[in-house]
């Protein structure tokens, strides 16, 4: 009789162990579907645009990225002949000019990897066009941005530098000769034009 109390004992403090087991792990769940992030909003999975820039001469060139009203009609789309740009997974850059012109999109964080310091103490020029031809332009130096926490000298984080891409904006870099970088665009909002 007494191994029956024991055994039934156990059973009963087995019981209790499981369920506040569950109602930790319905807590945990809850306070997982409140986590809002610093801005207050739930976090969004990111879908990055990434594209790879190459000069391929052996002199400084310029390369445009977007600005489809403007360059889609130019040779290389607005950039020196000896840049080539590609995208990732078999995305060519006139899809990606394209796309941006019928779906404009905004961000405010973008990354550069470049295995040249030079071109990370570079600037980067930034323009909004409107059709009456008038231009604004910006600058952004990328030196600037250099995280001294970051462990990684090939590698800068341009953050809270908001721009939207539509058919009239683009950005402008010289790059050095023989030099290749990846630009990782972080969009926040894609707004459809249909």
């Amino acid at each position: 009789m007494k191994k029956v109390s024991i055994f039934g004992k156990l059973i009963k403090k087995l019981n209790e162990f499981l369920k506040k087991i569950k109602s930790f792990k319905v807590k945990e769940k809850k306070k997982s579907q409140k986590r809002e992030d610093v801005f207050g909003e739930e976090p969004k999975v990111s879908n990055p645009y990434v594209l790879t820039v190459k000069n391929t001469k052996d002199i400084p060139q310029k390369a445009v990225l977007f600005g489809y009203a403007k360059f889609a009609n130019e040779k290389n789309f607005g950039s020196d002949e000896g840049i080539e740009i590609t995208g990732r997974n078999d995305i060519s850059y006139g899809e990606y000019l394209i796309t941006s012109s019928f779906y404009p999109f905004s961000f405010n964080i973008y990354r550069i990897i470049c295995q040249n310091p030079d071109f990370l103490s570079s600037k980067i020029f930034t323009f909004d066009r409107n059709i009456d031809g008038h231009e604004c332009k910006r600058e952004v130096s990328l030196c600037v941005h250099l995280n001294t926490f970051q462990c990684q000298s090939d590698m800068v984080d341009i953050l809270e530098y908001e721009m939207t891409v539509t058919c009239n904006n683009y950005m402008s870099f010289m790059v050095p000769p023989e030099t290749e970088f990846t630009i990782v665009i972080f969009p926040k909002k894609i707004y459809n034009n249909h």
